[in-house]
């Protein structure tokens, strides 16, 4: 075999750099600069019942991770296509499986990036978390009420729609970490008299922290974070309100309350403010719900420093938390 025949392995080396190559466009054009790899990206898209709702099935979002191991392939496969050529110099014939595995190796570089191309990007209006919404400061008044929902108490409707999300930014990314599984509870109230006592109290499994990355949601569950196997459940209790107004209409209400989350152990107050609408009966019906039921999306900011967490392992200080809770009359 001759010196010019010898270079032919390195055409071996062209697949992983345009496998490379695609990912490193894959993970620009995402935009989300997302450190590790998804491979169901959550998304949420406006529903005019819940202000926002998530797809179920989301597309493959490839990790800087992922960018960097496709680049390590070419590394891999250049070394592979020098010692296959040196090989084939020194036996003056083609090295079969050395051709064999360099080019299985890299039609899977070129594969990754295309099947997550193929899975599609970001859905219309779709955005990587709900929007916490901005009420404005506290009246220091408590007016308004809520049209259409008698006094009573309300019992969580447990399934996707009710959620709590805890907004997490840690390794240098920002990301959301959703609690769902038996989540739970009640609130007693007067919605035409919200000066009248009121209480709540929800809870949640701390094993069902979900983040959307395997191992980082193991991470979140072990004992060096949520320690879920010794604390296995989150609970928050509305204590009062301490300020309410009127919303864009009869039924909604903007209010202000004082709480507290039990985590760890650990009792944190924390100044809670949100939104409670009357939900329709298309929206009931959509629900499966047969009498009055209202939806209750909250949120309050959890100083790091006043919990079990360690603020070390944090890149911010505060985790903003977030609930959307579907609320039905109880019996």
């Amino acid at each position: 075999m001759d010196q010019r025949g010898s270079r032919a392995p390195y055409l071996l080396i062209i697949p992983p750099v345009v496998g490379a190559l695609a990912g490193l466009a894959r993970w620009l054009l995402q935009g989300t600069g997302n450190v590790y790899t998804n491979p169901n990206k959550r998304f949420y898209v406006p529903d005019d019942d819940l202000g926002w709702r998530i797809v179920a099935e989301g597309p493959i979002w490839l990790g800087l991770e992922a960018v960097g191991l496709l680049f390590g392939v070419v590394g891999v496969a250049a070394v592979g296509a020098w010692l296959i050529s040196k090989r084939e110099q020194r036996q003056g014939r083609r090295a079969t499986l050395g051709w064999a595995v360099l080019a299985v190796i890299g039609l899977a570089a070129l594969a990754a990036p295309m099947v997550a191309f193929s899975s599609g990007f970001a859905p219309t209006d779709g955005r990587e978390s709900p929007p916490a919404g901005v009420i404005g400061p506290p009246t220091g008044e408590i007016e308004g009420s809520l049209a259409g929902v008698p006094a009573g108490s309300y019992q969580v409707v447990a399934g996707a729609e009710s959620v709590i999300i805890a907004n997490v930014t840690a390794g240098g990314e920002s990301f959301e970490t959703r609690f769902t599984d038996n989540l739970s509870g009640a609130l007693t109230f007067d919605p035409s008299d919200l000066s009248a006592p009121l209480s709540g109290t929800f809870r949640v499994d701390a094993a069902s922290a979900d983040t959307g990355v395997s191992m980082r949601t193991k991470h979140v569950r072990s004992e060096d974070f949520l320690d879920v196997e010794k604390f296995p459940e989150l609970s928050f209790t509305v204590a009062k309100l301490t300020s309410a107004r009127q919303g864009a209409g009869p039924d909604e209400l903007v209010f202000w309350a004082d709480g507290s989350i039990a985590m760890m152990g650990q009792t944190i107050d924390v100044a809670v403010e949100g939104t409670a609408r009357v939900l329709d009966q298309g929206a009931r019906e959509r629900f499966g719900i047969d009498g009055p039921a209202m939806l209750v999306s909250a949120s309050f900011p959890l100083r790091l420093a006043e919990t079990p967490l360690s603020p070390d392992d944090f890149d911010e200080d505060t985790i903003v938390v977030q609930t959307s809770l579907i609320l039905a009359a109880g019996e």
